[in-house]
C-alpha cells in the first residue's frame, strides 16, 4: 500500500494510520517530491506528472500492484494514476481528496472575481513602478496558508488549485473508499459527494465531528476502523 500524505506535509502525517494499518497491508511511506527530505520536481508537475512518478517508482521496486491511500493532494495524484495506470491499481483509499472544484455561491463568485481583478491591477503596478505592493500586502492578505508558505512550490501549487480532473475519475473501475469530514473546509463534503457520483461503486463515509485532518490524533484510530472494514470487504 501507498501512502500519499497532503500538500505542505510529509510521510510524517500520515505514519500513525500506517502503524494500524499493519495487520492487513504493507504500507510504504515516503516524501512526495518538494516536501520533507524530497526536492522539488524539475519542472512544474501536474498530478498526472506525479502519477508518473510514481508509477516508476513501482517498476524500480519490482512492484507490480499496490493499493493507494492517499490524503487530500495526495489523494488527486492517487485518482491520476488509477485513470492512467489501471492495470497497476488494487484499491483506492482516498481522505478528503482533492481534484474537484467546489461550487461558489454568486457572492464567492463576486469576491472572487473582484480578488483577481485587484491582483492583477496591483501587478501591473508593481511592474510600472518598480514596487511589490503585490508580494508584501496583497498575498499576506488573499493568499491561502499553503499559497503563503508554498515558497518554491508555488507554481505547482497553483497548477493543482486550478487543475480539475472530473473528466478522468468518471473512468475509475477499482475498489474506491472515500472519507470525508463533514467540517471540512478545504475540500467541501459536496466535491466528495460529486466524486461519490463519479466513481461507479464507491463508498462515501462521512465523519460529522471531523474537518480537513482526518486522520490526525484519535481520528487515525477512527480511520483504521473503516479502512480495515473496506480492505476485508474488498478481497
Amino acid at each position: 500500500m501507498l501512502c500519499l500524505h497532503g500538500w505542505g506535509q510529509t510521510h510524517q502525517n500520515l505514519e500513525t494510520l500506517a502503524a494500524l494499518l499493519t495487520c492487513s497491508a504493507s504500507p510504504i511511506l515516503f516524501d512526495l517530491p518538494g516536501f520533507g527530505r524530497s526536492p522539488p520536481p524539475p519542472a512544474v508537475w501536474s498530478a498526472d506528472d506525479y502519477a508518473n512518478h510514481l508509477a516508476s517508482y513501482m517498476t524500480e521496486n519490482n512492484i507490480e500492484k499496490a493499493s493507494f491511500l492517499g490524503h487530500s493532494f495526495g489523494g488527486k495524484i492517487a485518482l491520476c494514476f488509477a485513470e492512467k495506470y489501471p492495470e497497476k491499481i488494487d484499491r483506492l483509499i482516498l481522505m478528503a481528496p482533492s481534484g474537484l472544484k467546489p461550487k461558489l455561491s454568486l457572492a464567492k463568485k463576486l469576491r472572487r472575481l473582484g480578488i483577481r481583478t485587484s491582483a492583477r491591477f496591483v501587478k501591473a503596478y508593481d511592474r510600472a513602478f518598480g514596487k511589490t505592493i503585490f508580494n508584501d500586502v496583497f498575498t499576506p492578505r488573499f493568499g491561502s496558508s499553503d499559497y503563503q508558505n508554498a515558497g518554491a512550490m508555488r507554481p505547482i501549487l497553483v497548477k493543482s488549485v486550478n487543475e480539475d480532473i472530473s473528466s478522468k475519475i468518471k473512468s475509475i473501475q477499482c475498489p474506491t473508499l472515500l472519507l470525508w469530514g463533514r467540517k471540512d473546509m478545504e475540500t467541501p463534503l459536496e466535491i466528495g459527494e460529486r466524486m461519490h457520483r463519479l466513481i461507479a461503486g464507491s463508498k462515501l463515509c462521512i465523519f460529522p465531528h471531523h474537518d480537513h485532518y482526518l486522520c490526525n490524533d484519535v481520528g487515525a484510530h477512527l480511520m483504521a476502523d473503516y479502512i480495515l472494514d473496506f480492505l476485508r470487504e474488498s478481497l
